[in-house]
C-alpha cells in the first residue's frame, strides 16, 4: 500500500502515474484509491466515485458525488494549489486565491483556467435578480448604479464586496465602504483604485 497522505498529497498526472508504476490501482486510504482509467487519465476514487481525474494535458476534473467531510478532505489531499470547501451552504473552489462556485465534473486547466462561474458572478447574480454571467457585467451593472442601490447590495452580498467596490463609480466608493482597520483586501482593493484613479 502507498504511504498513505504523504503520497497523494498535491498530485498531478506525472506524480499519480509515478506512484502506479505498473499497476492499474493502488490503495492510498481508506477506501481511496488511485486508478488508471486510460493511458490519458488517472482518477483518484472514494468508494465508486472518481473525485479527483488527472488528464496527461495537465488539466483536472472535480466530482463529488456525495458533498462528505471525506469526500472534501481526500479531494484536498490530492490537489496541488487548489482548495476545496464549503462556506456556509456555498460549496466553492479556490483557485490561484480566485474563488468559484463548484460543479460537478468542472475543469481546471494547467494553467489554472476552468469553466466553473466566479463567486462573485454569481452572488452578485443572486442578489440583484440580474442576468450576471461574467466580471465585466459585474462592472457594467454596479458601474450604473446609484449610491443607495449600491449600499444595499454591500449590504445584502456576504463576500464579494470587493469586486463592488472595484467596480462602483470611484466617487462612490468612500461613500460604501464601512469603516475599517484597512487590512480587509476589499477595503485595500477599493482604496487603492481611489488613490491611484
Amino acid at each position: 500500500m502507498a504511504n498513505r497522505k504523504s503520497d497523494i498529497n498535491s498530485l498531478n498526472y506525472s506524480k499519480a502515474y509515478s506512484i502506479l508504476g505498473s499497476k492499474d490501482e493502488v490503495k492510498i486510504n481508506h477506501n481511496t484509491y488511485l486508478e488508471k482509467v486510460s493511458d490519458e487519465t488517472i482518477v483518484v476514487r472514494l468508494y465508486a466515485t472518481q473525485i479527483v481525474r488527472f488528464h496527461s494535458d495537465g488539466s483536472i476534473q472535480l466530482r463529488t458525488g456525495h458533498r462528505t467531510v471525506t469526500t472534501l478532505a481526500r479531494m484536498n489531499d490530492a490537489l496541488d494549489g487548489i482548495s476545496v470547501f464549503i462556506r456556509q451552504d456555498d460549496m466553492l473552489v479556490s483557485i490561484n486565491g480566485n474563488d468559484y462556485v463548484f460543479k460537478e465534473d468542472m475543469t481546471i486547466d494547467k494553467d489554472g483556467n476552468t469553466n466553473a462561474t466566479p463567486f462573485a458572478v454569481y452572488e452578485i447574480g443572486e442578489t440583484t435578480n440580474e442576468e450576471i454571467n461574467s466580471l465585466e457585467d459585474i462592472a457594467r451593472y454596479v458601474g450604473s448604479l446609484t449610491i443607495k442601490a449600491l449600499k444595499t447590495i454591500w449590504r445584502r452580498c456576504k463576500y464579494s464586496r470587493g469586486y463592488i467596490a472595484y467596480y462602483a463609480p470611484i466617487a462612490f466608493i468612500p461613500l460604501i465602504v464601512p469603516r475599517a482597520t484597512g487590512s480587509e483586501s476589499w477595503y485595500r482593493t477599493a482604496t487603492d483604485r481611489l488613490a491611484n484613479g
